[in-house]
């Protein structure tokens, strides 16, 4: 899901202006010598290169699901006099505003996380982009108080806090992904687990051979694919069964193979035993998985995907 700032985050140069005009109370800003350190943000400021600028307002756009993956997507605006400090955040599925709590950059799609931050201008055009730091809100009725203390991609600080109301804006109709997730993989690891959420499958085939692999959202995604060999050996699409991993070449009939990039990493690990279970209804899909993965340390991934598969 890792998504650049500058490409994805969905509001345009025009939005930057009418948002710049809606919400500036001032046009004051303090700067300091490059060769000063940067000074400590005071009430309902934050400070970028050395730039004192005050926060005007801000405002958060709801995209709901968004991404499928069954948390909700909200960006946050926060206007300066000269810059806007800007992130896409998620919240719990139960929520179409931003909760409190904090939240730390991260792709896993996961609720309390953000997947990209960035300063920009009044134009709309990025400056720097977020590479690491946290932003933690606290509510109480309307009213927010958010604090960030983020590293931008130059090495740089931005910091700032902000306490008052934010505009809402619900464009959970723009585009994105269905309400409803076609299934999730957990991944079981050093004592933890951790849901993946599957946006759509595939299946690249020949007679009585099959490539599935679902797409999803994740720590940088996650690759998942699934090789199956059906004793229906005149299949065109992938036939229903239970198929069994096995790690022959050639796969005898009945059997599949797995591997996982574990998101977060780039290891590609295989299935070592385990089972799949594949029904259909119509051109509906419901695959049920279970198996352990080789290497270290101990990891075992289920799960269900239930849809269409497309042909690629």
């Amino acid at each position: 899901m890792k998504r650049t700032t500058n490409n994805t985050m969905k509001k345009s140069r025009a939005f930057f202006t009418a948002l710049v005009a809606m919400l500036l109370c001032s046009t004051m800003f303090v700067a300091c010598s490059k060769d000063d350190k940067d000074p400590e943000p005071g009430t309902n400021q934050f400070v970028y290169d050395g730039n004192v600028q005050n926060i005007n307002g801000g405002i958060q756009y709801y995209y709901g699901n968004y991404y499928g993956n069954n948390v909700n997507n909200i960006e946050l605006y926060l206007a300066g006099d000269n810059y806007i400090m800007g992130f896409e955040m998620f919240v719990p599925s139960t929520s179409n505003k931003l909760v409190a709590g904090t939240y730390t950059l991260a792709d896993t799609g996961q609720p309390l996380t953000y997947v990209s931050g960035a300063v920009f201008n009044d134009e709309g055009e990025v400056e720097l982009e977020v590479s690491s730091g946290t932003v933690s809100i606290a509510v109480s009725g309307s009213t927010y108080t958010i604090n960030f203390d983020c590293t931008l991609s130059n090495g740089k600080k931005v910091k700032g806090n902000y306490t008052g109301t934010l505009n809402w804006e619900d464009d959970s109709d723009e585009g994105g992904s269905s309400t409803t997730s076609p299934g999730a993989m957990t991944v079981q690891m050093n004592g933890s687990s951790q849901t993946y959420y599957h946006t759509e499958g595939y299946q690249i085939g020949s007679v009585g051979k099959f490539m599935v692999n679902f797409g999803g959202t994740g720590a940088n995604g996650f690759d998942f694919a699934m090789a199956f060999a059906s004793s229906n050996t005149t299949a065109t699409t992938l036939p229903a069964g239970t198929y069994t991993i096995t790690t022959t070449t050639p796969m005898p009939n009945g059997t599949f193979t797995a591997s996982v990039k574990i998101p977060g990493t780039s290891t590609i690990r295989k299935a070592t035993s385990g089972t799949a279970t594949v029904s259909k209804s119509g051109s509906t899909y419901s695959i049920t998985y279970s198996f352990p993965l080789d290497g270290s340390p101990t990891a075992t991934v289920n799960g269900t995907y239930t849809g269409t598969l497309r042909n690629s």
